[in-house]
Parts: structure tokens; C-alpha cells; sequence
């Protein structure tokens, strides 16, 4: 009874390292791995004559995502992750209630004012379109693409919310070097930035900058509803910018064709 004993102590005694070890591990994943792994995808994406490779991108991002979002849930708790309580000298500088309703309120007119132009102009559409092109090779085409990138939007608005700002600032606000809530929120949107590697120099200042943003409303609010929100109306505006594409492959073709 008491090795019994002594062994149940021993593993609750070893939980805690067990957790540390896990954020460590997502931590260094979204920091180092994500962008080696981008680095490469892109490569295949631009290279590769597979007509399908891009919906298989689409799933697997969809699926890293939501597991390692679950994860993080899981080891730092769901409460600590999708919400976050500032302590009374902490981020003093971040705005009130209000600027974050009116910034909300901006951030929907700035993103969706322009697209409701471009609709109504084609030369203004086809402008727009022919400055994402060197992003053809990622963005959405086909109808069954433009299908599969709902999801990847609505993932990325929840997931990367879940680990850029909820997961990745509570980390480096505790773990390893205790940087503070300032200092945790520029870094995670620095690293934010790096993950979308395959935008460029310029793609990555302007997604770290907006990584920033979505990180004040997160610290400002208290709660990451509003960002995952906003986060996913950005990607899918993309979908009222470009035109469906002509040659939709059917959807009983096979995922494994030219792989």
C-alpha cells in the first residue's frame, strides 16, 4: 500500500514538469519549426505542377493547427488561453474599453469599405488582384479551393489567436525569462510575423503589425472573441477580392493523384 502510495506521489510530483515540458515543446514548434516547414511548403507550392496540391495544403494546415491548438488548450487550460487577466500596474499603457470598440468598429469599415469599391469597379478589382499575384501560388483558385479556404480562414482566425496571443504570450509572460505582458506581446507578434514566411519581407512586417493589434485587443478586452473575429474576416475577405477560376477539379478526384 505504501509503494502504492509512494508511486501515485512520484506522478503527480512529476505532472508539473510534464506541462513545462509541453509548452517548451509547442513554443519551440511555433518559433522554429513553423517557419522551416513554411520555408519548404512554399517551395512545393511554386514548384510543383500537382493540381491538387494546394487543397492538400489547406488540410494540413487546417489539421496542425487544430491539434496543436488543442494542446495548448490542454497544458496551459483553456481558461488561461482564450482569456487574460492583467494585473493593476501591468500594461498600463493599453487602452480602455471604448478605443477597443471603436478600433473594432475602424478595423470592419478599413476592411471592407475598399472590397465593396472594388466590387463596383473593375479596374479597381483587377488592380488589387494583380498585386497579390506572387501569392497565386497559395491563394485560392478553383471553386473547390475557394471551399476548402473558408476553413483555413475560420482556423486560422480561431487557431492562431489560440496560439500566437493566447498561447504564446501567457508562455513568455511566465516561461522562460518572464518578459512582462509588453515584452510577451511584441515578441509573439514578431514570431507571428516569421510564420507567414512565404509573404515576404513586406508580408512579414505587415502581419507581425497586425499581429500587434489583434494582441491589444486581446490584453485591452481581455478575451480573444474579438480577434479570433477579426483574424478570420481578414482572410476571407480575400475570397470577395479574387474571381473563382474557370477548370474546378471535381471533388471524387483523388487527394493521392501526382503524389
Amino acid at each position: 500500500m505504501s509503494i502504492a502510495c509512494a508511486d501515485s506521489r512520484r506522478v503527480v510530483g512529476l505532472m508539473p514538469t510534464i506541462e513545462i515540458i509541453a509548452k517548451h515543446l509547442i513554443a519551440i514548434f511555433l518559433i522554429v519549426a513553423v517557419p522551416i516547414w513554411d520555408h519548404f511548403k512554399t517551395k512545393r507550392l511554386k514548384s510543383s505542377a500537382d493540381p491538387r496540391i494546394k487543397i492538400r495544403t489547406y488540410k494540413k494546415t487546417i489539421g496542425w493547427l487544430w491539434s496543436f491548438s488543442v494542446v495548448a488548450c490542454v497544458v496551459f487550460g483553456w481558461r488561461a488561453v482564450l482569456t487574460i487577466h492583467r494585473e493593476p500596474n501591468e500594461a498600463s499603457w493599453l487602452p480602455g474599453s471604448s478605443f477597443v470598440i471603436g478600433f473594432a468598429g475602424a478595423a470592419m469599415i478599413a476592411l471592407f469599405v475598399p472590397i465593396i469599391v472594388m466590387m463596383r469597379s473593375e479596374t479597381t478589382r483587377a488592380r488589387v488582384a494583380k498585386s497579390l499575384e506572387r501569392l497565386n501560388f497559395i491563394l485560392p483558385g478553383t471553386a473547390e479551393e475557394r471551399r476548402w479556404f473558408v476553413l483555413v480562414a475560420i482556423t486560422a482566425g480561431v487557431c492562431e489567436e489560440i496560439l500566437y496571443r493566447g498561447f504564446l504570450i501567457q508562455y513568455f509572460r511566465q516561461l522562460p525569462v518572464h518578459i512582462g505582458l509588453t515584452g510577451a506581446l511584441v515578441v509573439s507578434a514578431g514570431v507571428f510575423g516569421i510564420a507567414h514566411l512565404y509573404q515576404g519581407i513586406i508580408g512579414i512586417v505587415q502581419t507581425a503589425v497586425l499581429g500587434a493589434l489583434f494582441a491589444v485587443l486581446f490584453l485591452a478586452t481581455g478575451s480573444l472573441v474579438l480577434p479570433m473575429i477579426l483574424h478570420a474576416a481578414v482572410d476571407l475577405r480575400i475570397l470577395l477580392i479574387l474571381r473563382e477560376k474557370s477548370g474546378s477539379l471535381s471533388p471524387g478526384v483523388s487527394d493521392a493523384r501526382g503524389s
